[in-house]
């Protein structure tokens, strides 16, 4: 049976894990979180709350976070794939606005955890796309805020040129600039 496997990532505190799996003739076993296996690992992470995305080629989400009372999340696709982008919004962070990009899909299984203080925005680049994320702490839609896709500051590359047209909601298109939310 394959292990949990926790990696670093380019982002200070973010983590990258491959789930637990096996196969055998008659199916696929799968697990992606373990309460006693993270804590051995250093991770403390308690699922609160839990949603699933669907969405089809081609549509832009981000960058979400919720200001105060952040989220840490656990961010994994199960069919599709999608570019997943994680962005340090920690203020007293040194890499505060550093940005990393993951693709991940049903074949790569990658769980990404995301702690408190980071934004997460996704591109999904095929149709039926679901992304699901886990979540510690509690959802407050007055908290619930956001930077633009296209901040030129973050200057984030989304991997578009790979899908025809993107799709972005009206609120997305009308969050906050990177410098805004520095506060500058």
């Amino acid at each position: 049976m394959g292990e949990f496997i926790f990696s670093e990532s380019d982002l200070e505190d973010v983590v990258l894990i491959s789930p637990k799996q096996f196969s055998t003739e008659s199916g696929s076993f799968e697990k992606n979180y373990e309460k006693s296996i993270y804590e051995s690992n250093g991770i403390t992470f308690e699922i609160t709350e839990e949603y699933k995305i669907v969405s089809d080629r081609g549509v832009l989400r981000g960058i979400h976070f919720q200001d105060p009372k952040p989220q840490s999340r656990l961010v994994t696709v199960t069919e599709g794939e999608a570019m997943v982008v994680v962005v340090d919004l920690r203020k007293d962070s040194g890499q505060v606005g550093k940005w990393k990009s993951y693709l991940v899909n049903k074949q790569n299984k990658l769980c990404l955890l995301i702690p408190e203080g980071f934004g997460l925005g996704t591109l999904t680049m095929e149709d039926r796309t679901v992304i699901e994320v886990k979540c510690s702490g509690m959802y407050f839609g007055e908290n619930s805020s956001g930077i633009r896709y296209d901040d030129e500051d973050l200057n984030i590359n989304w991997g578009a040129e790979k899908i025809d047209g993107i799709h972005i909601s009206e609120k997305d298109k009308k969050l906050m600039s990177f410098r805004e939310y520095m506060g500058q």
